[in-house]
C-alpha cells in the first residue's frame, strides 16, 4: 500500500509542533473568510500565522476570529497589533486586507488529537515608535525619591503622613 504524501500538510504539521508558550513576532500568511460551522453567528476569519521563535524558526499557528464570546475583543487586539485599529473602529476589517501583515502574539500550548499544539492566546498591541520611550522599562526609584518622581512637594507628603492614624 502506497501512501500519498501531502508535503505542504506535512510541513505545516511539523512547524506547528514545537513552539513553546510565549510572546513572538508573527506574519499572517493567509486569511480567509468562511462560514462558522460551529455556530449560527455567521462568518469567521480563519488565519494561518507564521510565528517566529527566538531562533528565527517559523512555526505555523492557526486562529479563528468571529463574533462569539470575546471574539470582537480579540479582533480588536489583532487590529491593534497589525496597525489596523482605525479600520476596526470604522468596521472595515476584511480578511483580504490581513494577509502579509505582522505583529506580536502570545501563544499558549493546548492539546489537539492527544498532541500538544501551539495556539493564539492573545495579540499584543503595537506601541508606536514615538511612544516606545514612554513605555520602556525603567529602573525602580527608591522610596525616598517618590516625591521628586511624582513632582509632589515634600512638605505636602509630610503633612499627609501626620494625618495617618497609625
Amino acid at each position: 500500500m502506497a501512501f500519498k504524501i501531502d508535503h505542504a500538510q506535512l510541513k505545516e504539521e511539523q512547524l506547528a509542533r514545537t513552539l513553546a508558550e510565549g510572546d513572538y513576532a508573527f506574519e499572517i500568511i493567509s486569511a480567509v473568510e468562511k462560514p462558522n460551522a460551529k455556530s449560527s453567528n455567521g462568518m469567521m476569519i480563519a488565519l494561518s500565522l507564521a510565528v517566529f521563535d527566538g531562533d528565527g524558526r517559523k512555526h505555523l499557528v492557526k486562529d479563528w476570529l468571529g463574533a462569539w464570546n470575546y471574539g470582537l475583543i480579540k479582533i480588536q487586539a489583532l487590529a491593534e497589533s497589525v496597525g489596523l485599529l482605525d479600520e476596526f473602529i470604522a468596521g472595515e476589517i476584511e480578511a483580504e486586507m490581513l494577509t502579509g501583515l505582522s505583529g506580536e502574539v502570545h501563544t499558549k500550548i493546548g492539546e489537539y488529537n492527544g498532541k500538544p499544539q501551539a495556539s493564539v492566546s492573545w495579540y499584543i498591541p503595537a506601541v508606536p515608535d514615538n511612544m516606545k520611550a514612554k513605555y520602556a522599562p525603567r529602573p525602580v526609584k527608591s522610596i525616598v525619591n517618590v516625591g521628586a518622581v511624582l513632582n509632589v512637594d515634600a512638605e505636602l507628603i509630610a503633612d499627609a503622613n501626620e494625618d495617618l492614624p497609625f
